[in-house]
């Protein structure tokens, strides 16, 4: 809610570097939308960012999950407009007009809160295979009907190639089970001793009475004993696979589950 998520990341690895291993979830305020607050050592901030740095050991290793479980719904399309985490055209074309077709008339009525079940995929080709499509996920969170735009928790930058996106509630359930398995793969046979788990607000409200079983489907994969702990987030950071070097540079998530499981060997 500070303005354009994705420069937070970019101003941490402009610092600590592209390969560094970084995780974690963007402060929400219980869907309130209107302001977050941090703390460190006793006192309370805004608009500030507050991290933990963590030193590996010999013995231990890290293993990272990142999946949301939303697949695209049609063709895709090109940004062609966009200002800050404000998208204005897609195609040459007034975003929110573009956005309202392919939702239809019913589905438009309920804007901003139908931007939680269709949020955008920036598509992420992988570069050693152009045909497997994957996504970073963005979220509107207001729109502008007499401008035709749409504010987004991060930029969409101009030039990006985009699609649509939906999931169903067992879609969410399994893109979590699909993240504590990738998690799981990158411990490469350590222990997994804790586990801290960033999921959006987003796929909360979607799941509504399911919320446990997106929880339960990570417990059950990595061990129901190994104690979690986490919160709801504005916004996810996590590589897309850190199992593959060709999609391990982390990035900024929408409608996103990320866990970062510590392990012992």
């Amino acid at each position: 809610m500070g303005g354009d998520g994705l420069k937070v990341l970019e101003g941490l690895q402009l610092v600590l570097g592209k390969d560094f291993e970084i995780t974690g979830g963007y402060l929400g305020d219980d869907e309130r939308f209107e302001c977050t607050y941090q703390y460190y050592n006793g006192v309370v901030y805004k608009d500030t960012i507050v991290g933990l740095m963590v030193m590996k050991k010999k013995g231990f290793r890290t293993g990272v999950g990142v999946r949301s479980g939303f697949t695209s719904i049609g063709n895709s399309f090109i940004c062609t407009s966009s200002e800050g985490n404000v998208v204005k055209e897609f195609e040459h074309t007034k975003a929110l007009e573009m956005y309202k077709d392919f939702l239809g008339e019913e589905r438009a009525s309920r804007l901003p809160a139908v931007c939680l079940e269709y949020p955008f995929g920036i598509v992420d080709r992988n570069p050693v295979d152009n045909t497997e499509s994957l996504f970073q996920l963005r979220c509107g969170l207001s729109v502008d009907h007499e401008k035709g735009t749409i504010s987004l928790a991060a930029s969409i930058p101009e030039g990006s190639e985009v699609t649509l996106t939906t999931a169903s509630r067992g879609d969410i359930i399994n893109g979590a089970r699909e993240a504590a398995a990738q998690a799981k793969k990158a411990l490469a046979g350590a222990t997994p001793m804790a586990i801290i788990m960033f999921s959006c607000v987003g796929r909360k409200l979607v799941l509504g009475r399911r919320v446990q079983e997106e929880v339960d489907a990570v417990l059950e994969c990595i061990g129901p004993d190994v104690p979690l702990i986490g919160f709801y987030t504005y916004g996810e950071i996590g590589p897309i696979d850190q199992t593959r070097k060709e999609l391990s540079s982390v990035k900024f998530h929408n409608e996103t589950v990320v866990l970062w499981v510590l392990g012992k060997e």
